[in-house]
C-alpha cells in the first residue's frame, strides 16, 4: 500500500490480482449475486486507487478492503430493496384508520420511522435495517456480516428499543 500511495500503478495491479477473488467472494456472501459482487469489488478497487492517500496503515489491508466492500454491498441491498410500504412488523406501530387525516398522519409517521431507522443504522449498524426493512432472516444476516446470530438478534433488539423510545418521545406511538 505504501507503493500504491506513492502512485505506483503496478503495485496497485498486484493488489488487485491478489485480492480480487476474495473481494468478490466476500461481496457475493453479502448480496448473493455473483455479477453484482464483481461490480462491487471493482468499484471498491477503483475507490481504493482514487482515494489511496486516505488509507491508514493502522488497519490491515484486508480489514480496510472488506469494510469498503461491506458498506458498498449493503448500499446495493438497500437500493434493490426500495420499499413503498413498511413491513408488517413496523406497520403494527401505525394506525389502520382510513380517513384522509389518518392516511396523511400514517404517511408522515412512516416517513419519520424510515428517517429514524436510517439514523440508527448509521450509529448502530445495519442489522435492524437488513432484518426489519429488507426482510432478511437473522441467521442470513449473521452469515453475510460475519457475526454471530445472537449478536445480530441483540443488535436488532437494542435498535427496536431505541426506535420505540424515539417514537414515543415524539408522540408517534
Amino acid at each position: 500500500m505504501k507503493r500504491v500511495q506513492a502512485g505506483d500503478y503496478g503495485a496497485f495491479e498486484e493488489l488487485v490480482s491478489l485480492w480480487r477473488a476474495p473481494a468478490e467472494h466476500f461481496a457475493e456472501s453479502i448480496v448473493g449475486d455473483y455479477a453484482l459482487s464483481e461490480d462491487i469489488a471493482q468499484d471498491c478497487f477503483v475507490k481504493l486507487w482514487v482515494f489511496r492517500d486516505k488509507y491508514r496503515f493502522e488497519f490491515s489491508f484486508k480489514t480496510y478492503l472488506f469494510t469498503l466492500i461491506k458498506r458498498r454491498a449493503i448500499d446495493e441491498l438497500r437500493k434493490s430493496r426500495r420499499l413503498t410500504e413498511l413491513p408488517d412488523e413496523l406497520l403494527e406501530l401505525l394506525s389502520d384508520e382510513n380517513t384522509p387525516e389518518e392516511i396523511y398522519l400514517r404517511t408522515e409517521t412512516e416517513q419519520r420511522i424510515f428517517e429514524e431507522i436510517e439514523r440508527l443504522r448509521q450509529t448502530d449498524g445495519d442489522c435492524f435495517y437488513l432484518f426489519a426493512v429488507c426482510g432478511i432472516p437473522a441467521r442470513e444476516i449473521a452469515k453475510r456480516l460475519g457475526i454471530t446470530e445472537v449478536n445480530v438478534r441483540v443488535k436488532i433488539h437494542r435498535t427496536r428499543v431505541k426506535l420505540k423510545k424515539i417514537l414515543e418521545k415524539e408522540g408517534l406511538l
